[in-house]
């Protein structure tokens, strides 16, 4: 009689969670010899509502769980906070239309929260943001400190 493969396994060799030779999405098969058990993927966490593994939610790239703050790895341009949550680097926004991604500011702006020239949060060096948001070039006269060696 044939046994009926394990949730987690694609294929195997009996019923057990032991006997799995392949796993399905989002599990990778524990050691390197078959059969094993399959294990949540990095980017993907035991969910014990679905008993089985769930991707983690974008910005993590690899995760412990289903929240904001259950990150361990980040996608590509983005950094691992102190508090487990994944933020883009400076001169990077995250995509609203996939959360996976970190695209580059427009080139005038230091730090924005989009692509265009009115998304800057802040300015480069020489630049300063004005109330549209933007960041124009300081242009005016220039003053230089020279030092005064009698001055007391």
């Amino acid at each position: 009689m044939c046994a009926k493969c394990d949730p987690s396994c694609l294929s195997c060799v009996g019923g057990g969670v032991y006997d799995c030779t392949e796993c399905g999405d989002a599990y990778n098969l524990e050691g390197v010899v078959a059969p094993s058990r399959c294990l949540c993927a990095s980017y993907a966490y035991p969910d014990p509502d679905e008993s089985n593994c769930s991707l983690c939610i974008p910005p993590c790239a690899e995760c412990t769980g289903s929240g904001w703050f259950d990150c361990t790895a980040c996608y590509p341009n983005a950094y691992l906070r102190p508090d487990g949550s994944c933020e883009c680097n400076i001169g990077y926004y995250m995509n609203p239309d996939d959360r996976s991604e970190c695209l580059p500011c427009h080139p005038t702006c230091e730090a924005c929260d989009g692509p265009s020239t009115r998304d800057c949060i802040s300015c480069k060096h020489g630049a300063y943001l004005t109330l549209q948001r933007s960041c124009e070039c300081y242009v005016g006269p220039t003053h230089t400190f020279i030092p005064n060696p009698d001055a007391r």
